[in-house]
């Protein structure tokens, strides 16, 4: 029987750093991390530009890693994007395997520390990280195939902005996969704001 789709986590006792181990029908893999944050000496340091991606993982993350892990042909061969991946950038690590190139990014400088490290930790050849603040800024030039975001709609405020940056970076036939929580009325209200935009399509 083919092995069971899963991923497990754990932290080595004699110090901070992550393992988490990925397995499906398709491959199975092992990541080791060492976020940033483990060598901070109070929560200062956390505070800044959205940190929300650097106190945890969280569910919608793991919940889109495992979409791929279940679906690579989503990602297969193609050009992808994830935003506001946080420091750990689960959903890119897990369809790194399969993707052609792929870009990992956040806003927060010391979040995409932390993907670097675990790129090189883990040796991903095809996957980078970078800095990008929706509404902000742009990957100049560069178009994707597919655009991830997880767990990325729960400040109301900033609905507009994901969906300028995603309109910016999306090839013409391209689609965006967006995995959220209904936290807070946050995913229904991000919903109503892609219906009144006009130029989206969603399922």
């Amino acid at each position: 029987n083919p092995p069971r789709t899963s991923i497990f986590k754990f932290s080595r006792k004699n110090n901070s750093t992550y393992h988490i181990h990925l397995e499906s029908p398709y491959f199975s893999a092992s990541i080791d991390l060492n976020p940033f944050f483990n060598s901070l000496d109070s929560s200062s340091s956390l505070r800044g530009f959205d940190n929300t991606g650097n106190v945890r993982l969280w569910s919608g993350g793991e919940a889109l890693a495992l979409y791929f892990l279940e679906n690579p042909s989503s990602v297969k061969d193609k050009k992808v994007l994830e935003l506001g991946a946080g420091f750990m950038g689960l959903p890119s690590l897990a369809s790194s395997k399969f993707g052609r190139r792929m870009i990992v990014t956040d806003g927060n400088e010391q979040s995409v520390s932390s993907l670097g490290d675990a790129i090189r930790r883990n040796e991903i050849a095809n996957l980078e990280a970078r800095i990008l603040k929706w509404g902000e800024e742009e990957l100049k030039g560069e178009k994707f195939d597919v655009i991830l975001a997880a767990d990325c709609v729960f400040f109301k405020n900033l609905h507009l902005q994901l969906l300028e940056c995603c309109n910016s970076h999306l090839t013409d036939d391209g689609c965006v996969l967006i995995c959220s929580p209904k936290r807070k009325g946050s995913l229904q209200v991000f919903i109503e704001t892609v219906e009144s935009a006009g130029k989206w399509s969603y399922e």
